[in-house]
């Protein structure tokens, strides 16, 4: 009897721990499917007025498009660029991604009288150290995978690697193919001190990827 039961308790046990797996796998697979692409569209609209944060730095302006008011939200360094490119009133496009939360809007890019302002890093005091934020395009000549297999970096034209989060990768699945024309936007990483270069390779944190026309957050 005891022996029955202590065998009943050791296949329960296992059932339950199994049913807790398979959960949490699947916990984790919806998690990542959720995040999902972030692609950049372009809002446009009329410039209504600038927005503050609680520091009282810019960190946003209202843009009224033909059917709803939105915020745009970008990082206080570039507040300067934006307040002095930007007149209230006048009607802009703005190439962001929506948030998670209703009406707003993170900013990734503007042109202004032929003049392209993107969400770049802050300059740093340092000019030895500064990072440089580089835009181009070409073709994927290789697909840079994990050891469990997965894409994380792009090579283009043999020359220029693309670093892109596992999630992005994933996600772009069969539009980011070999010979694939591929654009890209990103602050260029530098050789530190002590490193060894075997080739000698541009290689890009990638802060947006654009294919077949569309462009989307990398990061």
């Amino acid at each position: 009897m005891r022996s029955t039961i202590s065998t009943l308790l050791i296949t329960g046990t296992i059932f339950i721990f199994t049913l807790n797996c398979d959960a949490q796998r699947k916990f984790e697979k919806e998690k990542i499917e959720n995040l999902g692409l972030q692609e950049v569209k372009p809002f446009i609209g009329k410039v209504l007025a600038w927005e503050d944060n609680e520091n009282y730095f810019n960190n946003g302006f209202y843009l009224q498009t033909g059917t709803e008011k939105l915020l745009v939200q970008f990082p206080t360094h570039l507040g300067s660029q934006l307040t002095s490119a930007i007149t209230l009133g006048n009607t802009i496009t703005v190439n962001g991604v929506k948030t998670n939360e209703p009406k707003k809007i993170q900013f990734v890019s503007t042109q202004i009288n032929g003049k392209v302002i993107y969400n770049t890093p802050p300059i740093v005091q340092d000019r030895t150290i500064e990072k440089e934020f580089l835009v181009g395009s070409g073709k994927i000549s290789e697909l840079q995978t994990n050891k469990n297999g997965n894409v994380r970096s792009y090579v283009v034209d043999e020359k220029t690697i693309l670093h892109i989060s596992r999630n992005v990768a994933s996600n772009l699945g069969k539009l980011a193919v070999i010979g694939a024309k591929i654009g890209y936007s990103g602050i260029k990483r530098n050789q530190q001190e002590g490193e060894v270069a075997t080739a000698n390779f541009t290689i890009i944190d990638c802060q947006t990827i654009t294919i077949n026309g569309k462009e989307y957050l990398a990061n």
